[in-house]
């Protein structure tokens, strides 16, 4: 449950942040199993990615300004 909210979150543009994976972690665990469930930590977020590293995995993207740079040309120009 919380992976697809990550990656949902990230094809949203607003990727979670460790805080906000917690946050999500421990609602998860208060749904499930009742307020009197231990909380996770900030070490567990480090476990949690690695143990799933093969659908979560951090990348740079390219600023969209960037992007906007490199395609104007001048057959752009010119066509426009």
């Amino acid at each position: 449950m919380l992976v697809n909210l990550i990656l949902i979150s990230s094809d949203w543009g607003a990727p979670l942040t460790n805080a906000n994976i917690i946050l999500y972690a421990n609602s998860i665990l208060k749904w499930g199993f009742g307020k009197d469930t231990k909380e996770v930590g900030k070490a567990w977020v480090e476990w949690f990615l690695n143990r799933h590293y093969d659908k979560l995995q951090t990348y740079w993207s390219k600023p969209l300004d960037t992007l906007h740079a490199n395609s104007l040309n001048p057959n752009a120009v010119k066509g426009w």
